[in-house]
């Protein structure tokens, strides 16, 4: 191989692609796996392909490729998880790995097991004092509908691995429910998809009361890297993933993702999510992504580039820590995502035609999710990838979603 120096981005989602584009313009070569063909990544000029690597599912061909090809690696490649569907594989096979490669020290079943559980993350929240919604975890119907006499409505349900239920939710990462007849229908349901269920209140306010936090703590709990942005809109409409969001230097954020993630004794990369509940006129936790996050792109563009700050430490390269120094005013789009959500509020009146302009159409001064001048198979591919999802998530029949 030319390149000294070699990454792994496992899952190459928008998630992926702009860890990948982080690493590939500091002169890293980088190798992507993921098992879609049609995954935007695939079709980035950022990204290499091995075919003993990039599009198998997780399982022991996928491991004895990765061995194989690390191999032939002049040094050590560094190891990016943009995707929950591999968090698992990686650490499961941490011990046969770490040979090879270079993970975080949380790249392990005991930390994946607090992140990707909801009710286990809330537990583990509630003892080391985070505020967060009201939160119930039924195990029978009894007690589902005992929590449903308490909680105040609306109210959320969602399955405590939310992410292995997308494709049944047709890309949705829960459902807000109005009462408790209608809140114990979808109890049932999610039983009937053998998942484990959490109710929780919901925080009331806009999508522009929610702020997020990208950072990286190192393994000696020092974060070395933070960046914070005010939520805009995301898709689907007020409880999807960000479709717009805004740089905006938030020193509360920041304390409290700091203070939170050095608590759990994380080491990785991860993005934060808080609200502002208005009334309790506090930041309330919403969740934690063990990984890098969809809107990741703005962090390299606002100053602060989080996943090659973690490169860095995670190579030995001396590199400054970057906390409070970010550009603010720099804009994130996932465009045609974010024109759904923006005509969803246009038509219920939550949007002026103004913010509209400012925010959806006007281009300057934006980061794109996808495109870039200088990534057109990324922008040709994001055309292919779109057809695809929607293929996927409304037209296929839900029972062939595999």
């Amino acid at each position: 191989m030319k390149y000294k120096e070699t990454a792994v981005v496992f899952g190459l989602s928008p998630t992926g692609l702009s860890a990948a584009r982080s690493l590939d313009r500091n002169g890293v070569a980088v190798y992507g796996v993921d098992v879609l063909r049609y995954e935007i990544g695939h079709f980035s000029k950022s990204v290499k392909h091995d075919k003993r690597i990039s599009y198998l599912p997780a399982g022991p061909e996928l491991l004895a490729g990765l061995i194989s090809f690390a191999k032939e690696c002049p040094e050590k490649p560094v190891i990016f998880n943009a995707n929950d569907y591999y968090i698992d594989f990686i650490a499961a096979n941490r011990a046969e790995l770490e040979p090879y490669f270079i993970l975080t020290d949380s790249m392990r079943p005991e930390s994946n097991s607090v992140f990707l559980n909801k009710r286990t993350f809330y537990e583990v929240c509630e003892k080391i004092g985070v505020a967060m919604p009201r939160t119930f975890f039924p195990e029978s119907d009894e007690e589902a509908l005992a929590a449903a006499g308490k909680i105040r409505y609306p109210a959320i349900v969602k399955p405590s691995m939310g992410f292995k239920l997308r494709k049944l939710l047709r890309g949705k990462k829960l459902v807000e429910v109005a009462d408790a007849e209608e809140l114990m229908n979808w109890w049932r349901v999610f039983k009937e998809w053998n998942a484990d269920v959490v109710l929780q209140e919901c925080i009331g306010g806009s999508e522009q009361n929610i702020a997020v936090a990208g950072l990286y703590m190192d393994k000696n709990r020092v974060c070395r890297s933070l960046f914070t942005a005010k939520k805009y809109r995301q898709y689907p409409p007020m409880y999807g993933s960000a479709s717009y969001i805004e740089s905006k230097w938030m020193e509360e954020v920041a304390a409290l993702s700091e203070d939170l993630i050095s608590k759990l004794g994380y080491h990785g990369v991860c993005g934060t999510e808080f609200k502002w509940d208005e009334a309790d006129r506090c930041w309330k936790l919403i969740e934690i992504n063990c990984r890098p996050t969809l809107w990741f792109a703005i962090t390299r563009a606002s100053g602060v580039d989080v996943v090659w700050d973690a490169y860095c430490d995670l190579r030995g390269r001396p590199n400054p820590v970057h906390r409070g120094g970010q550009t603010d005013g720099v804009r994130w789009q996932l465009f045609i995502r974010d024109m759904v959500s923006s005509v969803h509020f246009l038509r219920s009146r939550e949007l002026s035609f103004g913010e509209f302009w400012r925010t959806a159409i006007d281009q300057r001064n934006k980061e794109w999710a996808i495109c870039a001048w200088d990534d057109w198979g990324a922008n040709f591919g994001y055309v292919v990838n779109t057809l695809a999802h929607i293929w996927t998530n409304f037209i296929k029949p839900p029972g062939d979603r595999a």
